[in-house]
């Protein structure tokens, strides 16, 4: 049902996107100085009609973001849906936001409220590191992140399933193990990760490479071929994730302090500028 949800939201929000880069490209794209000329002005400008509605909306959505930190910290919330579908909906709030800011904008940065609009731009690229590095701690499927033993006891499952239910040969049992896994060699942290990306990068083809192979040792069925990738690519992708692990888990930890500032400052600007709006008696629809 959530992924029917968010789907529908995604393709709503590609849609509205495109509409509003198609209704308001002349104008975006004109000097500054000929756009109060424009008849276009009159709407897109940050303060009308449809340019302030831009810009209320994505506020909300950007305030909405808040709901899966609340929803992750706090006790007395409601613990209703697992966390990893909130982090869905937090990651389209996080793309959709600053979209709709952006044209609010009308591409004119300026001021204090720059300040909060490349805090928006850092908290949003830092959002994609940052949503790569959650998915590489391996977490059950309330989306409740896994201990070191039971990741190790997960890879033991997944291990034996392998040699004793589909009878996989043992040199090509040990090409499974070894992929995806990143070796330490006392590189930084952020070298680490990065051979770490590398390695989902090269994963797929080497899992192929395999796959072609174990088409030679002979037909095992369709149905036992598909669940035998389905295993192999989750043991590689454990190994990956658990040669790492440590590593993942400091850099993640890293991420947060260098994340959440930039969240509060574009937070209280954004208050700042909202205040200093209805001050001065700027007013929508309402």
């Amino acid at each position: 049902m959530h992924r029917i949800i968010l789907w529908t939201l995604i393709l709503a929000g590609f849609s509205v996107a495109a509409y509003i880069i198609f209704f308001g490209v002349p104008y975006y794209t004109a000097e500054l100085t000929l756009r109060p000329r424009m008849e276009l002005h009159d709407v897109l400008r940050p303060s009308g009609r449809y340019g302030h509605g831009y810009g209320i909306a994505g506020s909300a959505m950007l305030l909405l973001l808040f709901l899966y930190s609340v929803r992750k910290r706090v006790r007395w919330f409601p613990k209703i849906g697992r966390l990893s579908t909130w982090l869905k909906y937090h990651m389209f709030l996080g793309v959709m936001g600053p979209v709709l800011v952006t044209f609010h904008t009308t591409f004119k940065f300026g001021g204090i409220v720059s300040v909060s609009y490349w805090s928006m731009v850092i908290v949003m690229l830092s959002g994609f590191v940052g949503r790569y590095l959650y998915s590489r701690i391996p977490r059950t499927i309330s989306g409740h992140e896994m201990n070191l033993q039971q990741v190790q006891e997960e890879n033991r499952h997944l291990a034996e399933q392998l040699r004793t239910e589909f009878d996989v040969p043992a040199s090509i049992f040990n090409k499974i193990a070894e992929i995806g896994s990143v070796r330490q060699t006392g590189d930084s942290e952020f070298r680490t990760i990065l051979r770490g990306f590398w390695a989902d990068l090269k994963r797929p083809f080497e899992l192929r490479s395999i796959f072609a192979e174990l088409k030679e040792v002979g037909d095992i069925g369709s149905q036992k071929r598909k669940s035998l990738r389905k295993l192999a690519r989750r043991r590689a992708a454990l190994n990956r994730n658990l040669s790492i692990l440590e590593v993942t888990h400091r850099f993640f930890h890293h991420w947060h302090v260098f994340h959440k500032p930039f969240a509060y400052v574009m937070i209280l600007i954004m208050f700042i500028h909202i205040g200093v709006v209805l001050l001065f008696g700027y007013q929508w629809i309402f």
